[in-house]
């Protein structure tokens, strides 16, 4: 078994397409002012969600048979867990493409309107590798997928967000060595 905090940032962009003279870009921005007939114009809205996770996993040990000596003591299992996150941060950044409101490209949104959820439950499913570098010191990698039960937030508009993730990193083990 294995617990430990982690850091997660999850989110998504969503693109707003080919806007029109006088279309709005987000209330906080406004409209768009660019009379020009040439560029498509875009918006791309980056939402994050930034959380610290207490994650606990059940590791099961795989058996790994090999005649190469430089991957002697490389072990595979299989991970299977939960985690609680608590929200850090959510914010919402807007890319223009294609044309400038006054005289800016970027903007960080402060109204999101999505209100944010402060707490959030996942199951963590995976595969880890480790790679004995000392004694008691391990070398990990260990692939994963996020599912969250919970939405994001509250607002109208769900989301719902899972992670693929990659894990690289030094476990440390706290047991005495046995004696044979």
């Amino acid at each position: 078994m294995q617990g430990g905090l982690q850091y997660m940032d999850m989110g998504f962009d969503r693109v707003k397409s080919d806007l029109k003279f006088l279309d709005e870009i987000h209330p906080e921005i406004g409209r768009v002012n660019d009379l020009a007939q040439g560029t498509q114009k875009d918006v791309i809205f980056r939402t994050r969600y930034q959380y610290v996770n207490v994650q606990y996993l059940l590791i099961k040990n795989i058996k790994i048979k090999t005649k190469n000596t430089d991957l002697e003591g490389l072990k595979f299992s299989f991970t299977f867990g939960a985690s609680a996150s608590v929200l850090l941060e959510h914010e919402v950044h807007a890319k223009l493409v294609g044309f400038t409101a006054y005289g800016q490209k970027d903007f960080h949104i402060k109204k999101t309107g999505y209100d944010a959820a402060p707490f959030n439950f996942n199951a963590i499913v995976g595969a880890r590798f480790d790679y004995p570098l000392y004694p008691k010191t391990n070398l990990y990698v260990h692939p994963n997928l996020v599912l969250p039960f919970l939405n994001a937030g509250y607002a109208n508009e769900r989301h719902h967000l899972y992670g693929i993730g990659l894990e690289v990193g030094l476990s440390f083990s706290l047991q005495k060595n046995r004696k044979e």
